[in-house]
């Protein structure tokens, strides 16, 4: 039906969920992001909660276009049986009328503030003749300050797009979350230790916790294997 959505993030693509069931596949990655999205639009057609899907596996891989698709689905635990049913875990989160409310209410609020922090056009005040408040300065140095924190030294072998992209999501969900502004001591500490996890560890540990709404990073349940050396430095590339 026209108009109809789904929410997808800008991290997905990157996702070590994605290169585990691509490798599992034989499939391209962009393949696997395209035969997810075809999945996720069917449940969100045919569920509410995306519980209780009353279908069986060869179904799945028949939407999808895909043998062993539904198969590697449950190897990330972006697939769960229970009851006897198939189940996609966390499905509100991204899909639904109430998740897809609060999408567009992010939206309109964001819209907002951009057009209230907006420079006004009746303002002629030469630029270099204006001096800010002291309310002023002091938030701009408490914003500076926040940025230094987030943009601690990052690990070599985790400076990539999917880490850095798994990385802002980890200070999205705090600042969400409400939760206690990391020093810089305990945001480096959290760098060195992720950094000693691997790549792929690393990325694994930030969405598990988020996930499950935990308030530090901690190893992932399930191990994600590493990529080549050679295979990590083309991700990087591209």
């Amino acid at each position: 039906m026209a108009g109809d959505w789904i929410k997808v993030e800008h991290a997905t693509p990157d996702k070590p969920e994605v290169y585990t069931m691509a490798a599992d596949l034989g499939i391209d990655p962009d393949a696997v992001v395209g035969k997810l999205v075809r999945f996720w639009i069917w449940c969100d057609q045919q569920s509410i909660s995306g519980n209780a899907l009353t279908v069986t596996d060869s179904v799945l891989d028949r939407i999808t276009h895909q043998p062993g698709f539904s198969d590697a689905l449950r190897k990330v635990a972006w697939l769960e049986v229970r009851s006897g049913s198939l189940q996609v875990p966390r499905f509100d989160r991204h899909n639904g009328q109430t998740s897809k409310a609060r999408a567009v209410c992010n939206r309109r609020v964001a819209e907002h503030r951009n057009k209230c922090n907006a420079p006004s056009v009746t303002n002629v005040t030469p630029q270099a003749l204006e001096k800010p408040l002291p309310e002023k300065r002091r938030e701009e140095k408490s914003s500076s300050s926040s940025n230094e924190e987030e943009g601690a030294a990052v690990p070599v072998n985790l400076q990539t797009p999917a880490f850095a992209a798994a990385w802002e999501a980890w200070f999205a969900y705090r600042k969400s979350a409400k939760l206690k502004r990391l020093a810089p001591v305990s945001i480096a500490q959290q760098l060195k230790k992720l950094g000693e996890m691997g790549h792929d560890q690393a990325i694994a540990a930030i969405n598990e916790s988020i996930a499950n709404g935990w308030h530090g990073i901690f190893p992932p349940k399930t191990k994600m294997p590493e990529a080549a050396p050679a295979q990590q430095q083309e991700v990087e590339k591209w």
